[in-house]
């Protein structure tokens, strides 16, 4: 083998393993940690507050899988649409049906803060499980809330960011989400 194809197939070698992810230090740029998907903080009124996860049906998974826990789609009648989708659970929750939340921002075109629900077409849902069937909440015209996005990779095709709103469910009652983020998630365009 000459030098010149030793050094091609190093270089290609180099390049297949900084783009796989692994676990690794703190400081690791690829590192792979249970931060990735989606994280929030839930309250319903008058009960105690609950922590959301990315999650699967696979009780043998230790970590949640992108595309089937979390995604995000870009396109639809705009091509700068974006909706995120997290299925997932409380992490105290002993129901096994698993939930779903779902962001949709009318146009994202880099990073930015979007605001959800007042007079916006930007809105949030998330549907719980519970021990009578599905409660959703939802964002409208009395509801507030923001979405900021941090890193909108259209290379990797990856979006990380943070979240929070308020909801509410058709008798009103509400639904704070605060600290959500989110971390590597996947789109499609």
């Amino acid at each position: 083998m000459n030098i010149k194809n030793y050094f091609t197939i190093l270089l290609v070698v180099l390049i297949i393993s900084c783009n796989k992810k692994e676990i690794g230090s703190p400081n690791s740029p690829n590192i792979v940690t249970s931060d990735d998907g989606f994280k929030a903080s839930f309250k319903v009124h008058g009960e105690k507050p609950k922590i959301w996860t990315s999650a699967s049906n696979n009780a043998n998974q230790s970590k949640p899988t992108a595309g089937i826990d979390y995604f995000a789609l870009r396109g639809g009648i705009n091509p700068s649409e974006l909706t995120l989708m997290s299925f997932g659970r409380f992490t105290d929750d002993t129901i096994d049906f698993i939930g779903r939340l779902t962001i949709f921002i009318s146009s994202v075109k880099d990073t930015g803060t979007f605001f959800i629900g007042g007079t916006t077409i930007n809105n949030a849902n998330i549907s719980i499980p519970t021990q009578n069937g599905i409660e959703s909440f939802n964002s409208g015209e009395m509801t507030t809330g923001s979405l900021t996005i941090t890193k909108y990779d259209t290379i990797n095709n990856l979006i990380d960011g943070t979240f929070g709103f308020l909801l509410t469910n058709r008798l009103g009652t509400p639904l704070s989400i605060s600290n959500g983020s989110f971390m590597d998630i996947p789109f499609k365009q």
